[in-house]
Order: C-alpha cells, then structure tokens, then sequence
C-alpha cells in the first residue's frame, strides 16, 4: 500500500500505479490534461495532490477517494490544518511594509476573455529587488509561478471563501541589463519594438509557422520541435492565439530569447532565437 498526502507530487502517483492517470482525469475536466503525454511532464512534477484538486475546481478528498481503490491509503497533515493564515505565512511576507507590495486583480480582464500575463511581466519587471506583486485569481496560477521561480520566492494564499486565491512573488536577483518588461528573457513588446528587433533578421534567416489552427496541445509541440532544429543565427516566428505560458515554462532554462507581441483577442506573434 502506497502513502499519500495532500503534498504528495502527481508524478509520485502516477509512478506509483499509473492508472492514476485515468482516475484523477476522470474527477475534473482541467485534469483531464495529465492524459496527455507532453502536458503530464510538465504539470505532474509540479503539482501535489492539493494543488490538483485547485486547479480542477474539487476537493481533495475527491482525489484521495478515487485513489484509494488504486491501493493508496492516505495520511492526513493535522498539525498543519490547525495552523492560522498568519502562523502558514513566510516571514519575508510578515514583515514587509504594505507599500512594497503591489496588487494585480487579474479576475477582470480572464472574464473579458484575455490573457493576464502580459499585464503581470510588465507588473513584475518594473519591480525592485525586494517588492512583491500580489496576483489576486480565481485559480493559483501555477504555470507562472513556475515560470518565475528563478526570480522570486512565492507564498499562496486562498480565501475564506475559496473562491479567490492570492499569490505573492517576492523580486529577488534583479540584474540591471534585464529590460523593466522583461522576465528571464521573456519580452513583452509594442508593435514598433517587435518590427525593430524582427528587422534584425532577413528572410533567409526566419522560420515561420503558423499554429493557429492547431488543436492543443499540438502547438506547443510543434514549436519544440522547430525550436530542436532552428539553425544557429536564425529566428523562429510564430503565429498563435494566445500567450503559450506552458511553452516558456517548458524553454525557460534554456538560452533562448523571446519575443512576444500581443495584438488583441486570437492574435499573437512570438520571436524565439538563440
């Protein structure tokens, strides 16, 4: 019999029977993403049993009895159940003064159908060594804290209600030849700034592919795979239909540099070149 608890990785459990995939796909339509081989890499080692349940909208112990058939016996974390919000909370959140600390409520523009996160790189590229962005969601927004994980220390946060999550990123290592919109080589662009740096490549010397009409996660996996044979001086252009945030979570330890302009609903343009 295999032990769980709320903080036990996916990856974990589905190594330990993978027919846990199947099973915790089936609770939630958002976990249904595990059965696809290329997301489950990504979001498995991410993700424990608590945070799978967030982001499918459930409880836990829907998850843990769904599991329990599958042999595994769960063991549950008392001591820190019965901590207060202010005991669970890092010091570095504790004690910093309210005016280093910046509020973003992303809930607004998701529900005009739109894409946050050029609003938060911006946000948090403009920060200071030492300010935080608070991230006020729906949802706990896991694939950015991913993608900052480099740059910050995070702490997450859920409403009373349950229905509101707040996520702090702490700036930390901040470099002085990193651009105020920028967040590890992630460069959020106007139209005029994404046509001066495309200048910098001829024709010859673009890649161009089109993943608009592609069903996901196929994009994603086209793009990795152009990116695998881009030839050394070259750039790929990418024309897609929304920021891909699992894509730079995915390519964020490599040495790629990316530029994103985004034109609207359905319309967005990346440049990624070594």
């Amino acid at each position: 019999m295999v032990t769980i608890t709320n903080r036990t990785r996916i990856s974990e459990i589905i190594k330990a029977n993978p027919d846990s995939i199947d099973v915790i796909a089936a609770i939630a339509k958002p976990l249904q993403k595990l059965k696809n081989p290329l997301l489950r890499k990504i979001m498995a080692p991410r993700v424990t049993l608590e945070e799978a349940a967030s982001i499918g909208g459930c409880d836990p112990g829907d998850i843990i009895g769904a599991l329990i058939p599958l042999g595994f016996k769960h063991i549950p974390f008392n001591t820190e159940n019965d901590m207060n919000e202010e005991e669970k909370k890092p010091k570095w959140l504790l004690s910093v003064p309210q005016d280093m600390i910046t509020e973003l409520d992303v809930r607004p523009v998701i529900e005009h159908g739109q894409d946050p996160l050029k609003q938060i790189i911006e946000k948090f590229g403009a920060l200071r060594d030492g300010q935080i962005l608070c991230i006020i969601n729906s949802f706990v927004p896991y694939p950015l804290i991913n993608l900052l994980s480099k740059q910050s220390l995070t702490y997450t946060e859920q409403s009373e209600e349950a229905s509101t999550h707040y996520t702090w990123f702490l700036k930390r290592q901040r470099h002085e030849d990193v651009q105020e919109t920028s967040v590890a080589g992630i460069h959020m662009e106007d139209e005029d700034s994404f046509g001066r740096i495309l200048s910098n490549f001829d024709e010859k010397q673009l890649v161009r592919i089109d993943v608009r009409s592609l069903p996901m996660p196929e994009p994603m996996q086209v793009i990795l795979q152009e990116l695998k044979s881009l030839p050394s001086g070259h750039a790929l252009y990418v024309y897609h239909k929304k920021v891909p945030v699992y894509l730079l979570e995915e390519i964020r330890h490599e040495t790629f540099t990316i530029h994103i302009l985004d034109l609207g609903v359905g319309e967005v343009r990346l440049l990624i070149y070594k």
